[in-house]
């Protein structure tokens, strides 16, 4: 291979990967300053459903919030489903998660009817910045996919430079 090839082809592979890193920090960031800051709690309401893939079964609810005298919606988003006792509670009451799989699905039309409450947290600078019940944890699903693109990298100039040597 040619070192003129071999270093276009380097330089377009760093340039692709920085690009996908730069979005997924991104991505990363904003979901880490919505854990952070999200410290206002107020009780919402369920007001419509959000439909995944046109498919009654995946129907997220929709919490409808006030915020310094503005209204403002968000969807329940979750990502697993357990039962345990949570530690930070002093009465024993139980904590529950919920999980998006192909193998469990949830009604959450029948868990969360119209009109019922919910728990909404949210930045008091930025009230649209929230989340519904629970920080669902999209930053670790973003951290892995960053940590993934990264020794893809890694692995791809490894074996570029290996095939230039050759």
């Amino acid at each position: 291979m040619i070192k003129e090839v071999y270093i276009q082809i380097i330089l377009i592979l760093t340039a692709f990967f920085a690009l996908l890193f730069l979005i997924y920090f991104l991505f990363y960031r904003r979901e880490k300053n919505i854990q952070k800051y999200a410290t206002t709690k107020v009780v919402g309401r369920v007001v419509r459903y959000s439909y995944l893939n046109g498919s009654d079964l995946a129907a997220l609810p929709v919490v409808e919030y006030v915020a310094d005298g503005k209204i403002y919606e968000k969807r329940l988003s979750y990502s697993t489903y357990e039962t345990t006792t949570s530690r930070k509670a002093k009465a024993e009451v139980l904590d529950t998660k919920y999980i998006r799989s192909p193998y469990h699905v949830l009604n959450l039309k029948k868990i969360f009817p119209v009109g019922s409450k919910m728990s909404v947290w949210y930045n008091p600078q930025k009230p649209q910045q929230g989340f519904v019940e629970r920080y669902p944890g999209h930053d670790r699903i973003l951290r892995i996919q960053m940590i993934i693109f990264l020794l893809v990298y890694l692995l791809l100039i490894v074996l570029f430079t290996f095939v230039y040597l050759i």
